[in-house]
């Protein structure tokens, strides 16, 4: 009996300000991959503003929130509700909103 037909294939790149990139194939379940030098998975990248991320003419949907506890009525982006206002009372106040310029009221900027 012949072995089942098994191959994955990942990409890999050394991160925004690097040109750095790998291909890996596995070809085998079991196999032993080692990667040398720093990791940094996406879900680890700091967080930044979304007032300072935004780029004029690029589509983009945002949650904005309000926090109680800060007494901000309004448009606090995502990343600086997570970040800034962590523990906070927050309560949503738009969500999936297309923003058309770069807003965030947060005034605890930490980002």
């Amino acid at each position: 009996m012949s072995e089942p037909s098994y191959q994955r294939e990942y990409s890999v790149s050394g991160g925004s300000d690097s040109d750095e990139a790998a291909n890996i194939k596995i070809s085998k379940p079991g196999s032993e991959i080692r990667i040398m030098g720093k990791i940094v998975l996406r879900g680890e990248e700091p967080k930044v503003c979304f007032a300072s991320t935004f780029v004029k003419g690029e589509v983009k949907t945002i949650d904005y929130y309000a926090c109680k506890t800060c007494q901000l009525a309004s448009w606090i982006c995502q990343n600086c509700a997570d970040v800034c206002h962590e523990g906070h009372d927050l309560i949503p106040y738009k969500m999936n909103h297309v923003s058309t310029w770069p807003c965030c009221y947060c005034q605890r900027k930490k980002l």
